[in-house]
């Protein structure tokens, strides 16, 4: 065991150990005696031989310092300075092989920290130059390295180059004289830090503190094939012809010293060698194994089939399948040829070349003809592989008709509803054509034979997109016609809704009053309706807008109605909107009209008029019904004073009344509400 501790208030690297596994230690042994302070000791043991490394500050700076013990730790030798530079070198980690004592370390001198490397061929006697391991110009720091006998050095650090501080590994498999590229263990933006590897068997193992869960936790993961030889090869070529020969290449990880190949059909048919040529005189297919080793791991693979030792003849393909009578312009189709046994490819030939094109190399092809192409066109096709190719097969004859000449529809249009419909036709034809119409993808009606000039499909009446195909009755090609027709019903207004706007007015203070629609279906315009016809007139201000100007005489209830209008007639007239109108007019001829108040109003058919004026005069009061019938009447003369006269009409049904006030100069009117439980 070793380990640093304070004596003279410096650390030093201290030495104990236990020859019964634990059970008991003898005493510490100093290993250094250092006023600037030893630190981060690694040790490791081959034998009775005991190699140990730290760092201490007796020259300054850090640096790597290396001993050793020949006798199990009872005696050591003189302290060997193994690094060299005015920067910081810290935290080794030693181990060994049986052919070096191998030492990592973090080293300052590049201006940021870096992970090197440097080992002994000769048992610690004397040691190799430095190598640097990473370059990543970061913080690379805390290397731990761990030696599996006979394949390899594995190797772990931590460092920041990708922005945070992430678990890192590369591995040796030549006693360190190069290494593998660096690869990265962990993935997480927290830290991860201070690893620590072992290799068992081919399993490595690696363990590392981390604080992705928000406090440092202890995390573990491991290669399970990280030390295993694993046997591979290479083949150039692995398609040939006979008598051609083929360069095998080994690719079996761990260097390995031994090899046995079986090449079943070639020549030779075994060997010992690392990169073997042979031979292959006969068509088929062959399997290649190999077992490797390097004293100290194996491992064989076996693959079927691998090399393909092509014919070098070809018999002439069968003369191609597939469709051989078309109509121009089809969808891609399929041709096939039985094929030629030991062809890797085919090459298909279409004459003319114009006729459309082949896609594929198979004994299976999709041919896209040209949409213009039309006539003869002749398929053939021949066999190939990389060693020779045959002639081409007797031609398929494929013979492409042509298609109806595309014509223009004409008619369609827009049409009333109701009325005997739009007649749709085509503006040309030819002889020897049938011609169908559709509406909206559907058959609209019975065939019409081509005349060689315009055709009519008939009178038609209901909406939709029309459009036309045409056949060749002897080829039976279709073809559809070049463009559709569009026909449309315009239904008449549906009812409209009832005007929108107030149902009482008093024409003396709003003269006019606007009202609106809310519109009905199909109506472009509206018109409008008051009864009775002296109650006023209308002017439309917009499309669903009317300004009513009221009839200053016109007094009681009038109508307002609406109704929609369009190119084909107009729709029926909504239900009224009812508006009483009034009009409270002053006794004009005179500045100092009477002024008229009800009390209470509404009420219940008694109540009383009060009459104030500046003036004398005689009065005539009447009641009248909506209908203007009169329910009550009375004259009376007025002094120039509040007159208060009690009016009662109980009997007369609720509902609204009107109340005139007159003398020989006007008159003034005033809506009395009867309202009863």
């Amino acid at each position: 065991m070793i380990c640093y501790d304070q004596f003279n208030n410096w650390w030093d690297v201290l030495y104990r150990r236990s020859t019964d596994y634990g059970l008991s230690w003898e005493p510490e042994v100093r290993l250094t005696n250092d006023p600037g302070g030893s630190y981060y000791a690694s040790i490791c043991a081959n034998g009775q031989v005991l190699h140990a490394t730290w760092y201490d500050f007796r020259n300054g700076n850090g640096e790597i310092y290396y001993k050793r013990s020949l006798d199990s730790g009872l005696n050591w030798g003189a302290d060997t300075r193994l690094t060299f530079n005015d920067s910081l070198s810290w935290a080794s980690c030693i181990s060994f092989t049986e052919a070096a004592v191998h030492v990592v370390w973090s080293d300052r001198r590049d201006g940021n920290e870096e992970i090197y490397y440097k080992r002994s061929t000769n048992g610690g006697t004397t040691w190799g130059p430095d190598i640097r391991l990473t370059n990543d110009y970061g913080i690379s720091t805390s290397p731990n390295l761990a030696v599996n006998e006979g394949t390899g050095l594995f190797l772990t650090w931590f460092d920041n180059r990708d922005g945070s501080d992430e678990i890192y590994y590369k591995l040796s498999t030549d006693e360190g004289s190069s290494w593998g590229p660096d690869i990265r263990l962990t993935e997480n933006s927290n830290e991860s830090a201070n690893p620590f590897i072992a290799v068992a068997g081919p399993q490595v193992n690696v363990t590392w503190y981390d604080d992705r869960d928000g406090n440092e936790e202890i995390y573990f993961k491991r290669d399970p094939e990280g030390a295993a030889m694993t046997a591979d090869f290479s083949a150039d070529p692995t398609g040939l012809c006979p008598g051609d020969n083929v360069l095998f290449t080994d690719l079996t990880n761990w260097n390995p010293t031994q090899w046995t190949w079986t090449f079943p059909g070639g020549s030779p048919e075994t060997s010992t060698q690392q990169n073997p040529v042979v031979t292959y005189e006969t068509t088929g297919n062959y399997d290649v194994s190999l077992f490797a080793s390097n004293g100290n791991m194996s491992d064989f693979i076996n693959r079927n089939d691998f090399i393909h030792v092509f014919t070098d003849t070809l018999a002439t393909p069968a003369t191609p399948t597939g469709n051989d009578i078309l109509c121009q312009n089809p969808p891609p189709v399929q041709y096939s040829t039985t094929g030629s046994a030991g062809a890797t490819s085919y090459l298909w030939l279409i004459d003319p070349a114009n006729a459309g094109v082949v896609t594929g190399i198979e004994s299976t092809v999709m041919i896209d003809w040209d949409y213009a192409f039309t006539g003869v066109a002749l398929v053939s096709v021949k066999a190939m592989n990389i060693c020779t190719e045959s002639g081409f097969s007797a031609p398929l004859a494929v013979q492409i008709n042509p298609s109806p000449v595309a014509y223009n529809l004409t008619g369609g249009g827009s049409m009333c509803e109701g009325s005997s419909g739009l007649g749709i036709g085509l503006e040309d034809s030819d002889t020897g054509v049938e011609y169908e119409l559709f509406r909206n993808g559907s058959p609209a009606g019975s065939l019409i034979m081509g005349t060689g000039s315009a055709i009519s499909f008939g009178t038609y009446t209901l909406p939709g997109v029309y459009t036309s195909q045409g056949r060749d009755t002897a080829t039976l090609c279709e073809n559809l016609m070049s463009n559709g027709v569009v026909l449309t019903v315009v239904p008449l207004p549906s009812i409209s809704a009832s005007p929108q706007g107030p149902d009482s007015v008093n024409s003396y203070y709003t003269p006019a009053t606007e009202f609106i629609t809310e519109g009905c279906p199909g109506a472009a315009n509206y018109e409008w309706l008051l009864e009775p016809d002296d109650a006023g007139t209308t002017a439309i201000l917009d499309t669903a807008t009317v300004l009513v100007t009221w009839s200053p005489s016109f007094l009681g209830m009038a109508e307002l109605f609406v109704r929609g209008v369009n190119d084909c007639g107009t729709g029926e007239w909504s239900d009224p909107l009812a508006i009483y109108v009034e009009n409270t007019v002053g006794l004009e001829e005179n500045t100092e009209t009477v002024s008229v108040f009800i009390y209470p109003n509404p009420n219940a058919g008694s109540f009383s008029l009060i009459l104030r004026n500046q003036r004398s005069g005689s009065y005539k009061i009447s009641v009248t019904s909506i209908l203007g019938k009169i329910i009550y009447s009375k004259a009376i003369e007025y002094r120039m004073e509040n007159m208060i006269i009690p009016v009662h009409i109980i009997e007369y049904p609720p509902g609204i009344y009107i109340l005139k006030v007159e003398d020989q100069t006007g008159n003034c009117l005033n809506k009395i509400i009867i309202k009863k439980d």
